[in-house]
């Protein structure tokens, strides 16, 4: 019986096999393990527990103008089914507070000791930002709110939020601008 080694084409593909095994096993071990945004959580908790793989990102690249869905609601202000983040619609803005956290707030200067930094998300005419909150967000307590249930939308002015299982995603309607806020991570775009 003879033995026949392998050729550079079947080398590289056993390769090109075992890098992409070791992305897929990476993605499965980094990827969340479920909603952020759990219903059943205690929305009194306020302990963040940064997670260094949780992120605060920006992508100016995926601001888009969008159309708003025929079914959506006109809520001002609403709370998510969890109770963990609220939010309040103005004439000239969208933001939403978070009460937990897994990501790692970002860093302003001059806010460092600001229980609120990283948990207030504002979206108006000229883009999405972090504040330094000197407060709460405008508007009734966050139990005071009405329930946007998730998969549901709400429409006020220029400004649109939806609510999902993972999070609230605000956007300016004109601009295309806006975030996304979930329990492991903040995005503006």
């Amino acid at each position: 019986m003879s033995s026949r080694r392998l050729g550079p084409l079947e080398i590289t593909l056993i390769v090109v096999d075992a890098i992409l095994i070791g992305v897929l096993v990476v993605l499965l071990v980094t990827a969340p393990d479920g909603p952020d945004d759990r219903a059943g959580d205690d929305p009194s908790s306020t302990a963040a527990t940064a997670d260094p793989s949780a992120t605060v990102t920006e992508d100016p690249t995926s601001a888009q103008v969008v159309t708003v869905p025929a079914d959506a609601v006109d809520l001002a202000e609403f709370a998510t089914p969890s109770g963990n983040i609220w939010c309040t619609i103005g004439d000239d803005s969208a933001a939403c507070q978070i009460d937990t956290i897994e990501y790692a707030p970002p860093q302003i200067e001059g806010c460092d000791d600001n229980d609120l930094l990283g948990r207030v998300l504002v979206v108006g005419p000229d883009g999405a930002e972090f504040p330094c909150p000197d407060g709460s967000i405008p508007g009734a307590d966050p139990d005071d709110r009405e329930v946007l249930d998730y998969g549901q939308t709400t429409h006020v002015g220029d400004y649109m939020c939806e609510v999902t299982r993972t999070g609230v995603t605000c956007t300016n309607i004109t601009t295309g601008s806006g975030f996304s806020v979930r329990r492991a991570e903040a995005t503006r775009f």
